[in-house]
């Protein structure tokens, strides 16, 4: 009984060092990949990108106007029960 135990054992303690050893060797494969392939070269200089605001549009009645009118259209093709009430400007 004790035999079988320990001979189990051996096949565990070997089976998770044939693992662990092949783990380690596919580290040390990849370490070698990003050694061939990969480029330490970093004399790209990063342009800084300028980013500008958008225009701020005049808010007048016409463009109000224009919006309820599409606002409402857009409701009405949809057919469901809701309507404009209120057009505000978000900042």
């Amino acid at each position: 009984m004790v035999a079988i135990f320990l001979e189990g054992l051996k096949v565990t303690i070997l089976g998770m060092l044939v693992v662990l050893l092949g783990l380690y060797g596919l580290v040390l494969v990849l370490k070698l990949f990003e050694k061939i392939f990969v480029d330490d070269k970093k004399t790209e200089t990063v342009q800084p990108q300028i980013i500008r605001k958008p225009e701020r549009i005049q808010e007048s009645d016409e463009l109000n106007d224009i919006v309820a009118a599409i606002s409402a259209v857009v409701s009405e093709l949809s057919d469901n029960k809701e309507a404009v009430v209120n057009i505000r400007q978000l900042n």
